[in-house]
């Protein structure tokens, strides 16, 4: 089910919000228009730096996961709001900081060195997660496992053959 059908279904016999929800979802999909008008341009300017080059083509599982989220949007912005850089939804306040010290198993954390999620925003996990090692991949940005494959599988390996050991 598409998001503008769900949301007429939800307000369907509410008339204050019956009177509105059309304007808000044509509001909605300009805006999401414009922000791809954006993304267009932003691509472009992208195409100057060599990280932002070497993830523009998609391996095909990120690019179909892209589609599928591209195509029925629903819980991506419940949760987390239009984009990631406008984070408005229910884990706008969310945090597990304070429970990780209950993980009970060894923990493996990847992040990559050129991450919106820097290493200071990473090490909380670090310093919080009992039995934990923490590999950053200097040449990655958000996707170690597709970006340096090779390595982060290598670290995969190596800490799962330090388990069975």
């Amino acid at each position: 089910m598409k998001f503008e059908e769900r949301i007429r279904e939800l307000v369907e016999g509410m008339p204050d919000l019956e009177e509105i929800m059309e304007p808000l979802l044509a509001a909605r999909r300009k805006l999401r228009a414009e922000f791809a008008r954006l993304h267009k341009k932003v691509l472009m300017t992208a195409r100057n730096d060599a990280t932002c080059r070497r993830l523009m083509t998609l391996p095909e599982e990120v690019a179909r996961t892209l589609a599928i989220m591209d195509e029925d949007s629903t819980v991506y912005e419940a949760m987390n709001g239009p984009t990631e850089f406008h984070v408005i939804g229910s884990l706008k306040d969310w945090s597990i900081i304070d429970r990780l010290h209950n993980i009970a198993v060894p923990t493996l954390l990847i992040s990559g060195r050129h991450d919106e999620a820097t290493p200071k925003v990473v090490q909380p996990f670090a310093d919080n997660i009992p039995n934990v090692r923490w590999t950053i991949f200097e040449e990655s940005s958000h996707m170690p496992h597709v970006e340096e494959r090779a390595a982060c599988m290598e670290v995969v390996s190596a800490f799962l053959d330090e388990l069975d050991g």
